[in-house]
């Protein structure tokens, strides 16, 4: 990941292939971080058990899913990434087997607070 010159960036879905365990920068920590809240379901990480999204979004209409994965992504990273600020949020547009199968995704615009953004610079 390049060098950003802003405090402002989107977090792609699945833009991460790799976990990486000793990321070098503020940015690369962050991006990780908020990636891995918005790809994994309550109860899937072992040792915190409210880590990530609510699973129980999945068999509703698709308006209110997509509200609830909206509302949840703000509120748990937020909640688990301190260091940011949730600007925006993105249903990403997928293809048609994605939809026909009720797959969602979703961009993240993040801003790195002020008193951790100084610490990069």
């Amino acid at each position: 990941m390049a060098k950003a010159k802003t405090q402002e960036f989107w977090v792609e879905p699945a833009a991460l292939t790799n976990l990486n365990f000793a990321p070098a920068t503020l940015i690369e920590e962050v991006y990780q971080n908020v990636n891995d809240i918005c790809s994994v379901f309550k109860g899937e990480v072992l040792l915190d058990r409210d880590f990530g999204i609510d699973p129980n979004i999945i068999d509703s209409p698709m308006t209110e899913t997509q509200q609830r994965l909206v509302a949840g992504v703000v509120a748990n990273v937020e909640r688990l990434e301190p260091r940011i600020k949730v600007k925006r949020i993105q249903i990403v547009n997928i293809g048609v087997a994605e939809a026909a199968a009720g797959t969602l995704a979703v961009r993240v615009k993040i801003r790195i607070k002020d008193e951790y953004w100084k610490e990069t610079r």
